[in-house]
Formats: structure tokens, sequence, C-alpha cells
């Protein structure tokens, strides 16, 4: 025990481990950086006159009555929305309206859409309701038309039998959230505010909208949120059908943060909700709104993820299929309004004006010069006329960063300075910990033996309580707090009464007791709620003043040395809000914006970050920036969303103007523009009966866990066969290639770069040959060899050299894991190096089969691996690599048949999901011999990988051999031959024994093969 406001001292670690290393080194910089930025100048303002006495309630209330108070509170909300529900509607809705209509499978085409603008104007109710509406909201043409869209469907009720499946896009101040304001209107003032929801994936940007997240509406798990996980029991879908009773329409914002595979559970709940399982959504109208130019879901492919097809087989894992139907769903939104007039800055000056034409660039990653320019003149104190930051209106803006490290570093100073600034003294609150876990975790980057921990003690309380927010998932081991101070709340309590995660605040009081150590713990913290889109009214506490309860929850901490616990905390989950990170402010508009652009990711990270801002006047950066990442382009895939998203924008205000025939239409987005451009190339003599052949649309269907494995294809074909081997000499036109000879990387003597060397220059001639193709390939893989592809892209356009880019990558994989890809004279291991650069993502799936009584059971084995290791053991003489790969397809297990007993042994039976773009084997058996091709059964096709590079190791030293399109060979040795390889003869010619067992003697350690050459 200790005395009160006596905190242990803090214990002298003497060896931190790499990944607190690369912290202390992270926050260090973050201090100098803010200090160059005058950020932690003296206060150079007299701070206005705030109240330094903590508020307490005239009427104390424990926590557990607030808990009770804030959970009628918002389902007195959510009920109000209710009030004017017929009796009637939740059974209608789920079961009467049109049943006959939905017994088709088939996604229906809004034919309503072609005569929104055609009708006549007849002075009905309605029509009198929606120009009064227009009106009040002074929408512009592409506002209007959304609108008329949605209110148009609404109106029609059951003459209409599809549901609407509508995209609204733009960007940031083009007026998304009015429209959505003018569509809530419309059913509050028809009195059907029941039909009509609005959700998002974060709490602060459902409550800026007055809604909820879609975890909580419709009862899908999530970590943040107080109620039950998602199951298929009857109690939690009971919980969501009264709480959709009566809903006709979805309107979810932000939908760039939204996965694939969440949009398809989205789906299937609300199927099962409505029973309606074979019908999206179950039959509800969806309004999916955002910008794709912001970031991507933090886990999850998004929806316009390159590496997600739409095409169903049943060799698919469960989550790939999951995934697959995600897209196909939302590939059904071909109803499309893009906005683009600028709504928020409509006086805008020179500087907005430059502002926004950069924000415009930079979602393509194709900033100009001018635009540069301008940023540079937003950075802070980079001259005698740029932006200060010791200002009344700057002083104590939340920084946007991209780290965690950065985040807490500048939010611990930043309250250091709050208080310093208005002579005030913070206060500690410290977690009460419980120990849930014997022993740490050990980090896998950390090579000492596990601490053994059997409860906590003094010393490591201290460490738990002193170490930073990001080493315990951002749940505070201790709150230093004052009057006044700016804060965050971390945990969605309520989204429907503005208190939600992401939410900022000011802390007004508290009430705190002694917690078992003897030190001040929080029980209630009242804070008042910084700008909401309501106001909040609690009896007993000011207006928008609401009471936060201390939180208990399981968090995984990370000690000093790298290793983990697993602890109980209780704590007020709250943070300083001087800082952010890049995902946290997504959805968040301020005038005045500060941001730290320095380690932004790429193009989505700058444009989240600095699109927060409403001016140009208030927008700063702390320091400069890497203009590449907002200059190089965007990815394919991502510029092909955008393209057809314009299209799609253009069909739907062609058909609101009626100015297309009937015969443009289609179930997806592929078969909507296809039908388009269609008609727009044959024009108006087009036979209105002939049409393009469609795509076939996979039918939507709700996917259960499957319990055992797809049945695997066959297994590979042995490739060392004499087929195989007699490889067709090349022609008298292909041997006199005109290719240019290939590069390599030279050796760094300083920092040996042999291992780097040996596998880069292999990667760089396949890229080269096709560079649009292996560019997306890379990009997917890992961001390691994507950072690759990004500088070979250097390279090309000769902004760096083939040394300065291997130090590029280098320098990424050292700061990811420093023991592992080291400095000066220690070596890479070919493994380490291939096994970051490629994913080790099985492509192949296993079962365990009885070949006796043919029973068959699910396996947690993956045979092959896209980075695969072969261990030795496999045969004491040579063999062939297909060999190898053909055994792992069918080999016994040690597991005993259920039915026949323990003298029938099951067989482990794999089979191929898909053909690899990459496959890289490391290997530890001297007797593989490695074949010029690989064939694999995927998908009943027969396919072929090619051999492309084999990698050599002997005395601590890698070399590699390159196999280029042409059959050509090369060998590299970054320390004799440089940037050079030497020609080294042909595939097709040189001796199998020659080329496979070594080069110049060094033994082969691994090979790379890829695609078929395009």
């Amino acid at each position: 025990m200790y005395g009160l406001e006596q905190e242990p001292a803090m214990p002298d670690f003497t060896e931190l481990g790499p990944r607190q290393q690369r912290s202390v080194i992270v926050m260090d910089e973050a201090k100098a950086m803010l200090n160059c930025a005058g950020w932690l100048a003296p206060c150079a303002f007299k701070p206005l006159a705030m109240t330094a006495d903590p508020f307490v309630p005239a009427q104390p209330i424990l926590p557990s009555a607030w808990t009770a108070i804030i959970s009628r509170m918002r389902a007195d909300v959510l009920s109000a929305k209710r009030a004017s529900l017929p009796s009637n509607a939740a059974f209608s809705t789920a079961r009467t309206d049109n049943v006959h209509h939905w017994n088709d499978v088939r996604i229906f085409v809004p034919r309503f859409l072609d005569t929104i603008e055609a009708q006549p104007e007849t002075p009905n109710l309605t029509d009198t309701l929606i120009r009064s509406i227009l009106k009040e909201y002074e929408l512009n043409s592409e506002q209007e038309r959304a609108f008329r869209i949605i209110s148009d469907h609404a109106s029609q009720k059951k003459k209409v039998a599809a549901p609407l499946l509508l995209y609204l896009g733009g960007m940031g101040g083009t007026g998304k959230s009015q429209v959505i304001k003018a569509v809530e209107s419309y059913f509050n003032r028809r009195g059907e505010q029941y039909r009509f929801a609005i959700v998002a994936p974060t709490g602060s940007t459902a409550a800026l909208l007055h809604g909820s997240t879609y975890h909580y509406l419709f009862g899908i798990n999530s970590s943040t949120e107080d109620y039950q996980a998602f199951r298929n029991d009857a109690a939690n879908l009971a919980n969501v059908r009264d709480k959709i009773a009566g809903l006709d329409y979805i309107f979810l914002d932000e939908v760039s943060m939204l996965s694939c595979n969440a949009l398809h559970d989205i789906s299937t709940q609300l199927a099962k909700a409505r029973d309606r399982h074979n019908i999206p959504f179950g039959g509800l109208s969806v309004i999916l709104a955002g910008n794709f130019a912001q970031l991507p879901p933090t886990t999850g492919p998004p929806l316009y993820s390159g590496s997600i097809g739409t095409d169903l087989t049943a060799s698919l894992t469960f989550n790939q299929q999951v995934n697959i139907l995600g897209k196909i769903l939302w590939h059904q939104f071909t109803t499309v309004v893009i906005l683009r007039k600028n709504m928020r800055q409509k006086q805008a000056s020179v500087q907005d004006t430059a502002f926004r034409q950069a924000l415009t660039n930079m979602r393509y990653a194709a900033c100009t010069t001018l635009d540069l320019q301008f940023l540079r003149s937003r950075i802070a104190n980079s001259n005698s006329d740029g932006p200060c930051l010791n200002t009344p209106e700057l002083r104590n803006v939340s920084v946007i960063t991209a780290w965690n490290a950065h985040k807490d570093q500048m939010n611990r100073m930043g309250s250091d300075r709050f208080a310093s600034d208005n002579n005030a003294e913070l206060v500690n609150f410290y977690s009460v910990d419980k120990l849930r876990s014997v022993g740490a975790r050990k980090n896998s980057s950390n090579r000492r033996p596990p601490t053994v921990l059997t409860a906590i003690d003094g010393d490591m309380q201290a460490v738990l309580w002193n170490s930073p927010p990001n080493t315990s998932q951002h749940f505070p081991g201790k709150l230093s707090l004052c009057v006044n101070m700016p804060v965050m709340i971390r945990y969605n309590y309520a989204t429907e009464l503005c208190m939600t995660k992401g939410q900022e605040e000011i802390v007004r009081g508290w009430t705190s007791s002694i917690g078992p150590s003897a030190l001040p713990v929080l029980d209630i913290l009242y804070v008042e709620l910084s700008d909401p889109p309501r106001q909040i009214r609690f009896e007993n506490l000011p207006d928008n003043v609401v009471p936060l309860v201390r939180q208990t929850r399981v968090v995984t901490c990370v000690l000093p040395t790298d290793e983990k616990v697993s602890v109980s905390r209780s704590q007020v989950d709250i943070l300083p809000n001087f800082s952010m990170t890049d995902y946290g402010a997504q959805g968040k508009n301020w005038t005045y914006n500060v941001v730290d652009l320095n380690n932004c990711k790429n193009h989505q990270s700058y444009y989240t970050a600095l699109s927060r801002g409403t001016t140009a006047h208030g927008t700063v950066l702390l320091q400069g920036f890497d203009e590449r990442k907002i200059t190089h382009g965007i990815s394919g895939y991502l510029r092909q969303e955008f393209r057809e998203l314009d299209l799609l924008d253009e069909i739907t205000a062609a058909r609101c103007a009626g100015t297309v025939p009937d015969n443009v239409e289609g179930t997806t987005r592929n078969q909507l523009i296809g039908s388009f451009k269609y008609w727009k190339k044959n024009g108006s003599e087009t036979n209105q009966n002939t049409r393009p052949v469609q795509e076939t649309v996979p039918e939507w269907r709700q996917l259960s866990r499957p319990r055992k494995p797809v049945v695997p294809s066959q297994a590979t074909t042995n490739a060392s066969d004499d087929t195989q081997k007699s490889v067709r000499a090349p022609t008298r036109t292909e041997s006199k290639s005109t290719m240019m000879p290939p590069v390599g990387f030279p050796w760094d003597s300083a920092n040996y770069s042999c291992g780097y060397d040996a596998v880069f220059t292999i990667f760089c001639n396949l890229w080269t040959e096709n560079p649009e193709s292996w560019d997306e390939t890379f990009q997917r893989s890992t961001k390691y060899l994507g950072l690759l592809a990004e500088q070979f892209k250097e390279v090309v356009a000769c902004r760096t050299s083939l040394g300065g880019a291997r130090d590029v990558v280098r320098a990424a994989l050292h700061a990811f894991q420093p023991l592992i890809f080291p400095y000066n004279h220690d070596g890479t291991a070919f493994v380490d190096l291939a096994s970051a650069l490629l994913p080790t993502t099985p492509f192949s799936m296993a079962k365990l089969k009885c070949l006796s009584c043919g029973v068959e059971s699910a396996s947690d084995y993956h045979a092959i691996q896209l980075c695969h290791s072969i261990l030795p053991g496999f045969s004491t003489s040579d063999y062939w690599l297909s060999d190898y790969l053909t055994s792992l397809t069918c080999q016994q297990s040690s597991t005993a048949c259920v039915h026949c007993g323990p003298s029938s042994s099951m067989w482990e039976l794999s089979g191929f999901q898909y053909l690899p773009e990459l496959f890289v084997v490391c290997s530890y058996d001297s007797h593989v011999n490695y074949d010029k091709s690989l064939t694999f059964s995927s998908c009943g096709l027969m396919r072929q990988i090619q051999l492309c590079g084999i990698v050599y190791l002997k005395d601590f030293h890698i070399t590699a051999r390159i196999v280029r399109r042409d059959g050509s060979i090369w060998y590299h040795d970054g320390i004799t031959t440089g940037s050079n390889l030497l020609p080294d003869g042909h595939i097709s010619s040189l001796p199998i024994s020659n080329f496979l067992s070594g080069a110049k003697g060094k033994p082969a350690v691994g090979a790379i093969y890829c695609r078929t050459w395009p």
C-alpha cells in the first residue's frame, strides 16, 4: 500500500525492448518537432478567465444510478422516433407488403427514376411539402436530385416494389449532410420518422447526424459498444426487430470506412431480423454516403478493393465468400449522385480556392506545383508571413497526426502546457488494475525469456500507470486532469446523447474516491460537450454537461521490455485532447485545423487530415511533408472506382431527365454501365429490343460458417518430368531480343546488404518487364513490397538510385524489426526478408479424410503458403520441388479415425484455392532441386507459374540468378558485378545440374516463382 499521493517510483529499466526503444526515439522526435514549430513556446497572450473550482452536483448520484439514467434517456430517444408508429407497422413491414414480389431473387431496377422530373406539377400535399423543404434547406440542383429520388421513392410506398440502393458522394463541404437533414425533415413532417434511421461506423459521425452506430442499432459485435455480441439467438434478433420496427430507409454515412465484410454483415443481420434471407438488407432501402478519397477501413478490404472479385466458387474460404458478397452488394448501388458544388465556402477567398483545388487534386494523388507551394505556405513559422501557433485560436487546437506515439506525447506535453498557461495544478487519477493472465506474453521481436508474473506488485503497477496509452489499447492507466482541460471520450457511452467515442469535451468537475492502492480513483467525470449537434440536458446538471462513469475492461499492456500482460482495468475512458490520429479525426470539421503530415502513410491520410479544416486561413502544418505521396498518382483500382461512380452519376442524371431509353438498365454497375455505353455508341438508331450481353449476377444469399473445409482440387503435376524439362529452344527472332540488359543492386560495404541486393534484383527485373501489372500485385501483397514498387518508380524517374531505393525499404524493415533487419555488418537471412515481402497467406486448404470409411473432418493445417519454407527430412537424396509440393496434398496424419479406430489413420488432403501471382520457396534442405515451372490445378484448370529467380548462399554471402521472360539467365553478385548482371546462358540450353545445384560454388537456398509471363 502507498500513502495518499505517494505514487511508487518508476523502476529503472536498463534494457528496453526494440519496440520501446523505437517509441522513445519517436517521442523525442515529436518533442523536437513541436519545439521547432513553436508549439511549446510560452503563452504569448493572456488566457481567458475560467472557473477554477471543479463542478459538483448539488445532489450526489452514484455511478450505477447515472448508468441507469443514461440507459433510460437513450431508450427514450429511440422510442420517440417510434411514437407515431402504427400498431401493425412492425408486422406489416416484416411480412405482408408485396410478398409475392420478393420470391424472385433478382435485384429490381428503380423505374421511378425515369419519370421524376417528367411528372406533372400537381398541387398535392406531398409536392407542397417537398417544395417547402427545398426552399428551407437551399438545396442546389445536385442536392435536389438526391433529395427528390429519396422523397419520391418514399411517397410511392406500395407502388414501388424495389428497394432503393443509392450512393451519395462528394468532397467535404459539398453538402451531403444537408441532403440527409432535408430527408430527415421530410419524414418528420409527414409523421413518419420511424421509417428513417441514420447510422455510421463511428459514434462521433453518428452523433453529428443525430443517429446511432450501425453496431448498436443492428446488434452487430463491436468491442466499444455496451451490448451483447453479434449472435443468432432469439433475444438478440428480437432486440434488433424492436429497434427497426417500421423502418424503411437506412442512411449510412462515412462509407469509406466500411469494409466488404462489414457491408455483408449489415445485410445479413437485417435479413435475419426481417426474416427475408434471400433479399439484400432484408428488403430495406439503403443510402450510403461518403468519400473514397478518405482513409479506408482499419480492418477488412475496402469496397473498391482490387483483390476482391465478384465470382463465387466452392473453393473459396468462408471469409473470402463474405468479402465477395459484400462487394456484390456494393455493386448493386447503381443509383449514384455525386455532389460537386462547394457549399461550405460560397464566398471563398483566393487562399480558400487554392486550398480546395489542392484537396481536389489530392484525391487523385496528383497535386501540382501550385498545390505544393500553397501547402508549404501553411507551415508554422516557416517564414515571417507564415502562420503562428501561439494565438488564442490555435493554442489548444487538437493536432492531427498519424502515429499514436506522437499523439500520446503531444497529449502529455499539451496537458502540462495547459496547466501552466492557466496557473492550474494537474490532479492525477489512477486506474484499478488486476492481473488477468499468469505470465507475460513475449513479443515476437523480443528474444529474451518471458517474465513470469503471479501478481501486480508496486514496481509493476508503477510501470502500468506511467506507460503511454498506446501501450494499453488507449485505455489510460493514469489521467492527469484539471478543470477546463479539453478531453475526448474513448467509449460509446450513448451515441444518441452525444456521449460517444471521438466526442470532444471540456472538464467541468469530478467525484473521486481512494482506490485499493490508497491513491485517487475517478468515479464520475463531469464534462461539457463541445459544440454538440443538439442540446443535451441531464437533471441536476447544466446544459450539455454529461456524466462519464468508470468502465472496466480487459486490456493487453505492453511493458518497457516489450513483454505483454493482460490486465483488467477500471478507469474513465477518456484522453486529453491536444492531439488525435488521422483515423480519429475522420468525419470531423473545424475552423482551425493543425496537422502533422510528415508521417502520414498515403494520399488518403493527407486528404483526411487536411480536409477537416473548413478554411485555408485556419489550416496550419506543423512541419514539412513528403510530396511524393500526393503526386505519384493513385492505384488503378481506386481510379477505376472514381471513374465508374462518375459514369453512374451521369446515368442517374440522364434517367432523372428522361433522356435515356428503357433498355438502358442493369442489376449491377457493370451491367448498367455496359448498357449505357452500348446505347451511347449506337445512338437513337438502336433497336429497343437489342441489348448487350449481360453478365451473370451471383445471387445474394446468407452464408453460414462452414463446419468442414472445401473439397480439394487435384494435386500439383510433377514439373520435373520429360515434358517439363524439354523446353522449346528460342526461335531466331526470340534470340535477338530487344529487351534491355537487366540491372542489379550494388553492395553496401558499410552496412552489408547482399541479402537485399539479391532479392530486390529479382523483383526489380520482374517489375521492369511489366510495370503496370506487377505494380498492382506488389501494392496489394505487403506494404514493404508495395514500398519497393514505389521506389522502382523513383528509380525510373531518376529521382533516386538503386542503392537509395534499397535503403528506403531497408529502413522501413529495420524500424519494423530491428533485430531481424539490422545494420552494420550483421546480415539478413533470405527467409526473413522473403517473409516480410510476401504474406504468409496459404493458397491451399486441407481436410482430414479416412480412406477406409470416407468420414471427413476439418483441419487447421494449411499445406502451402505464399512464402513457404522447406525443412530437412523429406528425402535423403535429391528431389524436385514439384514432388515435394505434390506430397503435401496427400499425406498421412497422426489422427486416428473415430469410426475405424486407432488402426486406421486419417489422411491430410489439400487443394489449391487459386493460382498465386508470386510464390517464394525458402529451403533449409540441400537436396531440393527447383523446377523451371510448376503446374497447379486451380478451379478445374491447369495453370503454370514460372521460375524467375534463385537465391544462393555460402560463407554468409548471398547472390542470385534471374530468369527473364525471353528465357535468358543472368547472374548477380553485388560485390563483383555491382549494378550490372553477367549473362549466364539460356534456360533451354543450360544443363539442369549446373543451373539448379548452385552458382559459383554457392548452393541454392530459395527460389521465386511468378505467374506465366503476360
